[in-house]
């Protein structure tokens, strides 16, 4: 007897900082080798239909933490959740950190700024004076 052993996982960013994940194991056994390669697709296509599926119900996400429109893409939106996952920082300190920098929102900056968040999340950056110059302000 042969066991086979297949899991699929997938995770995906949600507005506010949030994500959810979902993801299927399935253990069955084969008589022969020759079955592998079908049933390994078989199991894979129907672990992937179920999963998505699953995903499609992103239960309850608290409205006062879902941003206004963001202005950078998608992939920077869930690259900064990520970072602040990762690094067990909360949504006050990206915002403080924008605010510092870029005197303006997570939400509000472009691409550039928001490129330059990333960069700045990833080094280890906290919120301290603004580096940038503020119309009204001092640089």
């Amino acid at each position: 007897m042969i066991t086979l052993e297949t899991h699929y996982s997938k995770k995906l960013g949600l507005p506010g900082f949030s994500s959810h994940q979902f993801s299927l194991t399935l253990k069955t056994e084969l008589t022969s080798l020759t079955q592998l390669p079908a049933e390994a697709a078989r199991l894979y296509q129907q672990l992937q239909t179920v999963v998505d599926t699953q995903l499609q119900q992103s239960g309850f996400v608290p409205r006062a933490v879902i941003p206004e429109r963001w202005r950078c893409t998608v992939w920077q939106q869930e690259r900064i959740t990520q970072i602040l996952q990762e690094q067990g920082l909360t949504v006050s300190d990206a915002e403080a950190l924008a605010q510092a920098r870029f005197a303006q929102s997570v939400t509000a900056l472009n691409k550039l700024q928001a490129s330059g968040l990333i960069d700045e999340l990833l080094a280890g950056q906290r919120p301290t004076e603004p580096r940038f110059a503020v119309p009204g302000g001092s640089q």
